[in-house]
């Protein structure tokens, strides 16, 4: 029949804590490379000049999992995971066009983790997604643990899969 969700309606300052850039509120919500280029064309007459792709697969299953798990964190994370924006602090930067390993959590020490980061050591262990970091927040509903912070009562469970496979299969 379905699921009850139990959902919490954030307060104004908690709403900064997801939308605020570089002292503004802003709009969370797809970005351009997000949009499939055919229907932009469809609707709005041609993809905009300059405007960034991700991959497109016919088929999921066939996406190379790097690619799979660093788009799937930079729709679902980067919106705070990046410079600017209110986890800047946490030095984690999550958008799709970071290519150092170390600013997206390869043997990357928490700044300020707390107990979210489970007693493990890096944001990202290569080839051990259970001492990632990452994963254990990316796996947990539990207050002041669970990634994101706010408005999570479920565990994305095939985004968790597609990140930990990625994490598993990478090499040190």
């Amino acid at each position: 029949e379905g699921e009850t969700i139990s959902y919490r309606i954030p307060n104004k300052n908690q709403c900064k804590e997801c939308h605020g850039l570089e002292g503004a509120v802003v709009p969370i919500g797809p970005k351009t490379r997000n949009m499939d280029a055919g229907w932009l064309e469809a609707v709005v007459g041609a993809v905009p000049e300059g405007a960034d792709t991700l991959p497109r697969w016919e088929n999921r299953a066939q996406a190379p999992i790097e690619l799979a798990a660093r788009a799937y964190l930079d729709v679902n994370c980067a919106h705070c995971h990046r410079p600017g924006a209110t986890a800047s602090n946490s030095g984690l930067d999550l958008r799709w066009e970071q290519r150092d390993p170390e600013a997206y959590g390869v043997f990357k020490r928490p700044v300020a983790a707390g107990r979210g980061s489970g007693g493990h050591e890096f944001g990202i262990v290569p080839g051990d997604p259970e001492m990632s970091i990452l994963v254990h927040r990316m796996d947990s509903t539990e207050p002041g643990v669970a990634m994101p912070e706010l408005g999570k009562s479920t565990v994305d469970r095939e985004g968790l899969a597609v990140v930990a496979r990625w994490i598993e299969g990478m090499t040190q």
